[in-house]
């Protein structure tokens, strides 16, 4: 399962195209659920929980606090500026084992080492 959510959405929606008038308008925001937070909590035995993190100030220290309080087994640091761009740079922050750089480049080049490394913390871990 995947999901991309905003932190806050509209408190009220508009039936309608709201019309520009001139006047000074206030947009009134509410805290979206938190949807990594609620899967986290509800996992099965042996799911692997995976988050992202899109952060602009103290990334690593604000990625750290995220895995801790929502219980995840990784988390995937991104940087706002990538939004829109056809490369960006990620790093990716085990539970237990730390931060792992996982380079620069492609998005999709980036997204198929990411996919190893997630299917590499899927597997079960042999028994001596």
């Amino acid at each position: 399962m995947a999901a991309a959510v905003a932190d806050y959405a509209p408190r009220r929606r508009s039936g309608s195209k709201i019309k520009r008038s001139g006047d000074e308008s206030r947009l009134d925001l509410r805290p979206t659920p938190d949807v990594l937070a609620t899967i986290s909590r509800a996992r099965r035995a042996g799911q692997l929980v995976v988050g992202f993190a899109l952060e602009d100030r103290r990334p690593r220290q604000h990625a750290e606090a995220k895995l801790a309080g929502k219980r995840l087994d990784a988390i995937v640091l991104n940087h706002p500026r990538v939004i829109g761009a056809s490369e960006t740079r990620l790093d990716l922050l085990v539970r237990g084992e730390g931060w792992l750089s996982l380079g620069a480049g492609s998005k999709r080049r980036l997204a198929a080492r990411l996919l190893r490394e997630v299917e590499r913390l899927a597997r079960p871990v042999p028994r001596a």
